[in-house]
């Protein structure tokens, strides 16, 4: 004995209604896949410019580099000069005092 529902006809299966088809996630993915990769296109171009700006900024610093070896040096020879006037002149003392100048120790030869 073969019971069917009265509303469906002997052909028909009882299934998924053609309004609730299923969908394969692959486009979906596809085009999230293919958005992120055209929004990392500009941080791959900037990637290809940066040798010849880091190239500019080491030109920079090495020309800032020299400017500050100059000043350390100048800074390091007025500190020695303070430090021997400071045993004949008062001004001298009180400013070795005040800024708290010392000679260090030069640094152990290397091996």
């Amino acid at each position: 004995m073969n019971l069917q529902d009265p509303s469906h006809s002997a052909g028909e299966t009882t299934g998924a209604s053609p309004a609730e088809k299923s969908y394969s996630p692959f486009w979906a993915i596809w085009i999230v896949f293919l958005t992120l990769t055209i929004l990392q296109v500009p941080n791959l171009i900037a990637d290809f410019k940066q040798p010849p700006q880091l190239q500019a900024a080491r030109t920079q610093l090495k020309t800032a580099l020299v400017q500050a070896q100059a000043i350390s040096q100048t800074a390091e020879a007025v500190g020695r000069e303070l430090l021997t006037l400071s045993k004949d002149s008062a001004e001298a003392a009180k400013i070795v005092a005040d800024f708290n100048i010392k000679l260090n120790e030069p640094p152990p030869p290397a091996k």
